[in-house]
C-alpha cells in the first residue's frame, strides 16, 4: 500500500515559523580551521549527498500516491522549490514531464545540467514558490524535503498553495510532505 512506499515523512503539521538557512562550512584536509563558509543552498551537490539515498523511495511515493488519489494517469508535474532537480531528474527518467522552479540561479542551472547530461528534457526555471506559474496545468505538484518551511509566515503559505492551485488541474494533486521535528517532551 502507500504507507509501505514510503513511511520515513507525513504531514504533521505546519506551525513551525522559523526559517533556518544552514550553511555548509569548508575545511581544508591538512587542518581542521575554517576556510570558508558557504550557502549550502548555492551547493546543490551538497543536497544530493544528504538526501540521495532517498531519492527512489521518493519518486515511488508520488506515483503511488498519484495512483491512489488520482482519477487520471499522471503525466505532468511540478516541483516548487525543487533545488537542484535531485527528484525531478528521478521523475524525468521514468517519462514525466517536469516543471521545476527555484530561487537559486546556481540550483537551477545545476538542475538544467544534470538534465541535459542525461537526456532528458523539463523547464527549471529561478521562480518565487509563492507567485510561480506554469504554462500549462500539471496533473501533480510536490513538495519536499521542508521546503515548504522556508514560507515563514502565513501570508506566504497562503500565497503558495494558491500559486500551486493555479497550476493544477481539475482533480490534479498536492503532496507536501515536512520533517517534523520532536517536541522536548518526546
Amino acid at each position: 500500500g502507500l504507507g509501505d512506499v514510503y513511511k520515513r515523512q507525513s504531514v504533521i503539521s505546519t506551525n513551525h515559523r522559523v526559517l533556518v538557512r544552514p550553511t555548509m562550512l569548508m575545511t581544508t584536509a591538512d587542518d581542521i580551521t575554517m576556510t570558508e563558509t558557504t550557502n549550502c543552498y548555492d551547493a546543490p551537490h551538497f543536497w544530493d549527498l544528504a538526501f540521495s539515498e532517498d531519492t527512489e523511495l521518493e519518486a515511488s511515493f508520488v506515483e503511488a500516491a498519484a495512483q491512489k488519489y488520482c482519477d487520471f494517469p499522471i503525466k505532468s508535474l511540478l516541483e516548487p522549490g525543487c533545488g537542484g532537480g535531485r527528484l525531478t531528474t528521478e521523475l524525468a527518467r521514468r517519462g514525466y514531464q517536469l516543471t521545476g522552479w527555484d530561487l537559486s540561479q546556481q540550483a537551477v542551472d545545476f538542475a538544467n545540467t544534470r538534465l541535459k547530461k542525461e537526456s532528458l528534457t523539463g523547464t527549471i526555471t529561478v521562480n518565487d514558490m509563492r507567485s510561480g506559474r506554469t504554462t500549462e496545468k500539471v496533473d501533480l505538484a510536490y513538495c519536499f524535503v521542508n521546503t515548504f518551511r522556508h514560507l515563514i509566515t502565513e501570508d506566504d503559505a497562503v500565497r503558495h498553495l494558491h500559486a500551486v492551485a493555479d497550476c493544477l488541474r481539475p482533480g490534479g494533486l498536492y503532496i507536501c510532505l515536512l520533517y517534523t521535528s520532536p517536541s522536548p517532551r518526546d
